[in-house]
């Protein structure tokens, strides 16, 4: 009987019930899930905008299954990312700018 235990959790370990996706995968997943808790988590210090565009084991970003499931939350996300995107321009803006004075100053 133990060893028909052990074959079931290695089966579990095998089964891979996340599909490899995030938590903001899940969240994206969840209809009900409300979109500023989902923009809070993409907000968070630490987490890569990128994280919203990363693939699950069957192919699909949080992006794409907050398009089929949770509208409101794939409204959110595009927001966070928009925000995120013109806060760091000026940012990238002005490291150009220092660098071709640096390069100037060099030649």
């Amino acid at each position: 009987a133990d060893d028909d235990s052990d074959a079931d959790d290695d089966s579990d370990a095998d089964d891979d019930s996340d599909g490899g996706g995030t938590p903001l995968h899940i969240l994206a997943k969840n209809p009900f899930a409300p979109a500023s808790t989902i923009a809070a988590l993409l907000e968070l210090k630490g987490v890569k905008m990128e994280a919203a565009f990363s693939l699950d084991n069957e192919g699909f970003s949080p992006l794409d299954y907050a398009r089929e499931c949770n509208v409101d939350s794939l409204v959110a996300m595009i927001a966070v990312l928009c925000n995120h995107r013109n806060s760091t321009v000026p940012m990238v803006q002005k490291k150009v700018v220092e660098h071709s004075k640096k390069r100037k100053i060099q030649d």
